[in-house]
């Protein structure tokens, strides 16, 4: 199948959206595991959309079910976006008092 003008812009969409992600990431983390990270991440979000999008991971890419993928993506950045002020906090507690029963609610 060839490709029309409106793949060509969801393909260059998608390029500008890595691309302008990674750029952001990289100038607000100095560690490069986490740079290291964010491009895996952005990496394996683009080739699951991509190939999703083309092909389809399940049949075709007009089968219904193709379409959970995408509550993978929805999850893993609900997961980045939750508040660090949280999680600071259990950490601090669980720190200052040196014991197990940090893990328990």
């Amino acid at each position: 199948m060839a490709w029309d003008v409106v793949d060509f812009t969801v393909f260059g969409a998608m390029l500008l959206g890595v691309g302008v992600i990674y750029t952001l990431a990289k100038r607000k983390a100095d560690n490069t595991a986490y740079r290291f990270a964010v491009g895996v991440a952005l990496a394996a979000t683009f080739i699951l959309i991509g190939v999703n999008g083309a092909v389809g991971i399940i049949g075709d890419e007009s089968n219904h079910a193709n379409m959970m993928y995408f509550g993978v993506l929805a999850v893993g950045i609900t997961g980045a976006i939750m508040p660090a002020s949280s999680h600071m906090e259990w950490y601090a507690r669980c720190t200052r008092r040196r014991s197990l029963r940090c893990w328990s609610p």
